[in-house]
């Protein structure tokens, strides 16, 4: 959580370091049974890369995963070891990291049966170990509009963009009023746009298949000017729209 990127620098020694040591373990020691995941939980999400780059929005949604499997278990399961690579380029979650590990507690046998008192993971998520669809698509694990990259998507005009961000903070405000009407006095106020990110919306169709894509999407990130007790807040966004313009 730096916007500059710098500090994550100071470990790159000693994860290097931690690494190179669990290799020549598995190597000296005859340590097949290691697997090691590497993963992040986001890319940046703050500061200028991020606030001022599609580059850094699609690194936010998209982050560093890797998995190290030792050379025995490509040998003995291949099969296993084909899906996981295949897998790289498929949609996955960290639902799906979950899966993988409660999978290797068990593997080679099937994974454990799924733990009902966590049906949100148990429904998104499938181990890794296994080929995921190739059509799987961010509704079917769980991902929101807003951070999906699977859709080509297409820059709003400059004056759409101010439409959205009015419309959305509109529907805020109305919320909010909503909220604490008829109750005691409230300290909320209503929030103002203040600068505009980004803006973008799903490309548009082939005119032949718009009669079966009734819906688009729009993506919005923008600023509120800042009020009593509060500086600028950032807002995300997503509207669908059944109207194919403004």
């Amino acid at each position: 959580h730096e916007h500059t990127m710098l500090r994550t620098s100071t470990v790159d020694q000693d994860l290097a370091d931690f690494l190179l040591e669990l290799g020549a373990r598995a190597r000296g020691h005859g340590d097949q049974d290691l697997a090691v995941v590497l993963l992040s939980d986001h890319g940046v999400v703050y500061g200028d890369f991020y606030e001022k780059s599609a580059q850094g929005r699609q690194e936010n949604a998209l982050p560093f995963y890797e998995v190290l499997m030792p050379h025995k278990f490509g040998e003995t399961f291949p099969a296993a070891f084909e899906a996981l690579a295949r897998n790289e380029d498929r949609l996955v979650t960290h639902y799906d990291v979950y899966h993988t590990l409660r999978h290797l507690l068990t593997f080679p046998d099937a994974e454990p049966t799924a733990d009902l008192t966590r049906p949100l993971a148990d429904l998104a998520g499938t181990s890794l170990l296994a080929p995921v669809a190739h059509d799987r698509t961010c509704e079917d694990v769980g991902i929101s509009a807003h951070f999906c990259t699977c859709n080509d998507m297409d820059e709003l005009s400059p004056a759409d963009k101010v439409l959205m961000a009015e419309f959305v903070a509109g529907e805020v405000n109305n919320e909010r009023a909503l909220l604490t009407a008829g109750g005691p006095p409230s300290s909320c106020h209503d929030i103002v746009v203040d600068e505009i990110v980004a803006g973008s919306w799903t490309a548009t169709p082939p005119r032949a298949l718009r009669a079966h894509l009734a819906e688009r999407i729009v993506s919005l990130e923008f600023f509120t000017r800042p009020g009593p007790g509060f500086g600028r807040q950032r807002f995300l966004a997503s509207v669908r729209t059944n109207d194919w313009r403004f």
